[in-house]
């Protein structure tokens, strides 16, 4: 059985940073910036909490960035939103926002609007549900230095539809 923290690890490796899904992953990841953890908790509570603590170590100075891994998370995708917008919720409340923002990632990830079947959703399918927890300072750096940030999503998107032509998803 594959760990689920090594799961997502060895997916950030080689897909995000191996296709150059996230240019801006790839430095902290070899740097060992990037702190990988599984949710202790099952509860919606408990996974909160978790969120708030990794908020807190980050902080601290723990790692540049957090991936939150919850495996075998209930409720399937729309579940997994509602925990996640409740995240998002719970960073504001607590004074983070500003700070510290979210990213969604899920194995059955659809972009609201888009077919379940189009490639593209890769693009924030992972092995197993996580909240990314990013510092905001970081990114607005590293989206400035950045010669296209816009074009990403468009050039991710063409990239991820012609994997699958070549038979490669």
């Amino acid at each position: 059985m594959v760990d689920p923290v090594e799961e997502t690890m060895l997916w950030i490796e080689s897909f995000v940073i191996g296709l150059s899904l996230c240019p801006f992953a790839a430095a902290p990841f070899h740097a060992g910036g990037v702190r990988c953890v599984r949710a202790r908790a099952t509860d919606p509570a408990g996974i909160l909490a978790e969120v708030l603590a990794e908020v807190e170590a980050l902080e601290e100075g723990c790692a540049q960035t957090s991936v939150i891994v919850l495996p075998g998370l209930p409720g399937g995708f729309e579940g997994y939103l509602g925990l996640f917008a409740a995240a998002e919720e719970l960073l504001r409340r607590s004074g983070w926002e500003g700070r510290y923002q979210l990213a969604s990632f899920h194995p059955e990830y659809v972009f609201e609007g888009a077919d379940p079947e189009d490639p593209a959703n890769d693009t924030n399918r992972s092995p197993h549900p996580a909240i990314h927890v990013l510092r905001w300072e970081d990114v607005r750096k590293a989206v400035e230095s950045h010669p296209d940030p816009e074009g990403i999503p468009a050039r991710n998107i063409r990239l991820l539809r012609q994997r699958e032509k070549d038979g490669k998803r």
